[in-house]
């Protein structure tokens, strides 16, 4: 036969409860934008009003027109300046050839 167990009974501590402490919060103020007067689109630039879609569309300048701007410039100049470069490295070889030559 088992015996039943008596269940412990824990007495009650007197717990003394703090005062709870309230953190004020700081709200951040939002600023709001300027309404903005002109609707921003999608693409950066504007579609000319004669260019539509499917149609030929004549341009004003001819194709083999040469018209000189600051990118011809810098294309020039980095033209100039890969040219200078690889005749110098030719040259350099050409002078190790020759001493190589002057060895055997």
């Amino acid at each position: 036969m088992a015996t039943k167990k008596r269940a412990s009974v824990a007495k009650p501590t007197k717990v003394t409860k703090k005062p709870a402490v309230k953190k004020t919060v700081v709200k951040k103020v939002v600023r709001k934008s300027a309404a903005k007067s002109k609707k921003e689109s999608a693409f950066p630039f504007t579609y000319d009003s004669n260019m539509k879609s499917f149609a030929p569309y004549s341009d004003s300048a001819e194709f083999l027109s040469l018209r000189i701007t600051r990118q011809t410039i810098y294309w020039s100049a980095l033209l100039i300046y890969t040219l200078c470069l690889s005749l110098w490295v030719l040259k350099i070889q050409t002078d190790i050839l020759d001493i190589l030559n002057q060895i055997h």
